[in-house]
Parts: C-alpha cells; sequence; structure tokens
C-alpha cells in the first residue's frame, strides 16, 4: 500500500515538473520571438541577406525536378517547361461562348432600334 502511495506522490511530481518545463519553455519561446523582433527592428535592411536565402530555399524546394509523359520520367528544364505549357495551353484556350442550336421561343427579341438605344 504505502509503495502504491508513493508511485502516486512520484507520478503526480513528475507530471508537476512535465508541467513546470513545457511552461519554461513556452516562455522561451516567446522571449526568442521578441529577441527576433528587437533584431530585425534595429537591423532592418541590413537583414535582408538572410530573408533571401530563406527565399532561395524556399524557390530550390519548389523546383520541378522532372514530370512523367507518357509514362517516362523526364528531367531536362526545356522539356519541363513544354510538358507544362502544353498541359496549361490545353487547360485555357479561348472561350468561344456557348453556342446554342436553335433559339428559344419564349424570350421576346428587341428590336435593331431598341438595342441601338441601350
Amino acid at each position: 500500500m504505502i509503495l502504491i502511495l508513493a508511485l502516486i506522490v512520484v507520478i503526480c511530481l513528475l507530471n508537476y515538473v512535465l508541467g513546470s518545463l513545457a511552461s519554461i519553455e513556452s516562455q522561451e519561446v516567446s522571449n526568442l520571438v521578441q529577441k527576433a523582433k528587437v533584431k530585425w527592428s534595429i537591423e532592418g535592411d541590413e537583414n535582408t541577406g538572410f530573408f533571401h536565402g530563406m527565399l532561395k530555399k524556399r524557390k530550390r524546394q519548389m523546383l520541378v525536378r522532372g514530370v512523367s509523359v507518357n509514362g517516362d520520367w523526364v528531367m531536362d528544364p526545356m522539356a519541363i517547361k513544354k510538358e507544362f505549357f502544353e498541359f496549361y495551353s490545353s487547360k485555357f484556350q479561348a472561350f468561344n461562348g456557348i453556342q446554342m442550336a436553335e433559339r428559344s421561343n419564349r424570350f421576346s427579341s428587341i428590336t435593331l432600334e431598341k438595342a441601338l438605344r441601350l
């Protein structure tokens, strides 16, 4: 019985310590965020190299290194550009509007004279 009570006390103590550590870590993260904001406000444009580096990294991550064309993997940059162009060209062809096979009698037509007055 004493052993069980001792284990319960130890578990409660561990939970308290873990909660305290989480709180301290949260405060530390908040402190680091505030320091970064202060550093940015002081350095201003001097720190743009860092941000350009981040943008370059993002661009490298987003780079398409290859595409599958008819089951073949193509890695040539010009071939990739060509495939993208052909794919999106077919998707965004000029819209010719909706062609009606025959005119509906439900709507009355306006005369040319009325159309010109609009």
